[in-house]
């Protein structure tokens, strides 16, 4: 997509056998904004440093500006 921000494809983490993340998918388009909310353990930090970088998943891939961040 050529106007996508952020695509994040089938992304999982797990941590001492829990699932994290279990197939996280998502397009951001530029100029959209996103907002992540959920309970505490939900995902969302893992999703952020996987998505930046800081962290990495079992599967999966992110792209930001089309630059991968996690494969």
């Amino acid at each position: 997509m050529p106007n996508a921000m952020i695509e994040v494809d089938n992304l999982n983490r797990s941590v001492d056998g829990k699932a994290i993340l279990r197939g996280v998918s998502l397009t951001l388009e530029t100029g959209c904004t996103l907002g992540l909310i959920g309970r505490t353990g939900a995902g969302k930090t893992t999703l952020l440093r996987c998505m930046l970088g800081l962290g990495f998943a079992d599967s999966g891939t992110a792209l930001i500006l089309g630059d991968v961040a996690t494969q």
